[in-house]
């Protein structure tokens, strides 16, 4: 199965995972934050600090939008180099001199290499890298299941989003199928249907 994570999917994603683990499986327990040192609120105060209240009545949010931001910057990571092994599997092709549906199989070698998930092994990399930084970030209090359960509750949801690219796939293919896969018209073609879908989708 073809799946890719866009940027643009980051933001509701992020919101699904949290409602998971927080509220529909109550999984994970945010973390109440430490009161401020007193040297704490002399330095925030020097800098004119003032407003947002991590440590009162809004500790709670805060600590959820730490918790939202945790999730991101691993989704947001998973794009990044997604994109960066594109460029460079692009680039090695070029530089051989090789046909252009080389540059996926030179993508997967890359990845192999990186220990990076695509398609199919791409939720499992995901959740992966989320437990770790469960276990590292000051916004998680308690973390209420074995890593197994996590995978089972996660998983489903990651693919189910991801699975997006492989309707895209199947309609660009639809739309051009009558030229020969092996042409350069077919490459350009598949480029130019393809952007527009994504953006019909909101993909990015």
């Amino acid at each position: 199965m073809s799946m890719r994570l866009y940027s643009k999917q980051i933001h509701s994603l992020t919101s699904d995972i949290v409602r998971t683990l927080t509220e529909e499986q109550d999984i994970i327990e945010i973390a109440e934050r430490e009161p401020p040192t007193e040297e704490e609120l002399k330095k925030r105060a020097s800098q004119g600090a003032y407003g947002f209240d991590r440590y009162g009545e809004d500790n709670k949010d805060f600590m959820i939008s730490e918790f939202h931001q945790t999730i991101s910057d691993v989704l947001r990571t998973y794009v990044r180099i997604d994109q960066e092994l594109t460029q460079l599997a692009r680039h090695d092709v070029e530089r051989r001199k090789d046909d252009p549906s080389m540059i996926y199989s030179e993508k997967r070698r890359l990845a192999k290499q990186r220990n990076f998930g695509l398609n199919d092994d791409a939720p499992s990399w995901i959740v992966t890298q989320l437990i770790e930084q469960f276990y590292h970030t000051q916004s998680v209090g308690e973390v209420y299941a074995q890593d197994k359960e996590i995978y089972e509750a996660l998983i489903p949801l990651i693919r189910e989003r991801m699975s997006t690219q492989q309707n895209l796939q199947q309609e660009v293919e639809q739309r051009i199928k009558r030229l020969e896969k092996s042409s350069e018209t077919w490459e350009d073609l598949f480029f130019q249907v393809n952007q527009r879908l994504k953006e019909k989708y909101q993909l990015d």
